[in-house]
């Protein structure tokens, strides 16, 4: 936690079942609220690989948990 009272959690590099895995556990037993605001953060394309992030299946676990988007 740091002093603003963000969680951050970082998934593995491109590893999508990683992510579902950080939003469930984020999710469960836990009330959204308007003060509870859920953010994904994500580079579109990795400026140290070039590699490109799956963009459609981050949105898919996006609009499945209710978090927030941004590239």
């Amino acid at each position: 936690m740091s002093a603003s009272n963000l969680i951050v959690k970082v998934f593995k590099h491109n590893d999508v079942n990683n992510l579902r895995q950080l939003l469930e556990e984020a999710t469960t037993n836990d009330k959204k609220t308007p003060e509870n605001r859920r953010f994904i953060i994500i580079e579109g394309v990795y400026a140290n690989y070039g590699d490109i992030a799956p963009l459609k299946e981050i949105v898919e676990l996006k609009e499945k948990y209710k978090f927030r988007y941004v590239s």
